[in-house]
């Protein structure tokens, strides 16, 4: 049992930090800045926890939701709510970070998006003292632009739509195409009320 708190607090820490530039994922090379509309820009602002019920993500993780905690702050002229899942089985719960604009003067969510997405960022991994950080997989058929970020231990799904944008986890990701299969099903129902 113990064995499963320590790494689920290192994964919740990190989930629930502010969202920064280095926690979006780089883009594919033939990713195109996308433009915001105006009736885009004065949608209200959201809760993490309201883009998913209970019952949407018992059908995709098996598991009835155990309890769910939300976070929410502005910083920087974006509103970052974050929603966690918990299920019975800690590795199978879901952290759901949702980036919005913070009122009308509030930056651009897809300006920070565009600068991830940028294709002089794609041309070479980053190194990060002895291991490199792998380029983003481009996920199609997913919002207006969806990748996968992670590694062999970790990993989450960047999904924009409109002028805001999602990022779904799984505390236990390891298994990458289980991983992308499930947070693409549910990013896919959070979708219908972005």
């Amino acid at each position: 049992m113990c064995s499963y708190l320590i790494p689920l607090a290192i994964a919740l820490a990190g989930a629930l930090a502010g969202c920064s530039k280095s926690d979006m994922p780089a883009s594919q090379p033939e990713s195109k800045p996308v433009e915001a509309t105006q009736s885009e820009s004065s949608k209200p602002v959201l809760d993490a926890c309201a883009l998913l019920t209970n019952e949407e993500i018992a059908s995709v993780q098996s598991e009835e939701v155990k309890e769910t905690k939300k976070l929410e702050e502005s910083e920087g002229g974006l509103i970052v709510s974050v929603c966690q899942f918990s299920l019975p089985t800690p590795g199978n719960s879901i952290i759901l970070r949702l980036v919005q604009r913070d009122g009308s003067e509030g930056r651009d969510p897809r300006q920070g998006w565009n600068e991830a997405f940028a294709p002089e960022k794609m041309q070479n991994p980053k190194e990060t003292g002895r291991k490199k950080i792998a380029l983003p997989e481009k996920i199609p058929d997913l919002g207006d632009e969806a990748y996968w970020r992670g590694n062999s231990k970790s990993g989450a799904l960047y999904v924009l739509k409109g002028n805001a944008y999602l990022r779904l986890a799984l505390i236990d990701s390891r298994d990458k195409e289980s991983a992308i299969k499930k947070c693409s099903a549910l990013a896919a129902m959070a979708l219908k009320r972005l």
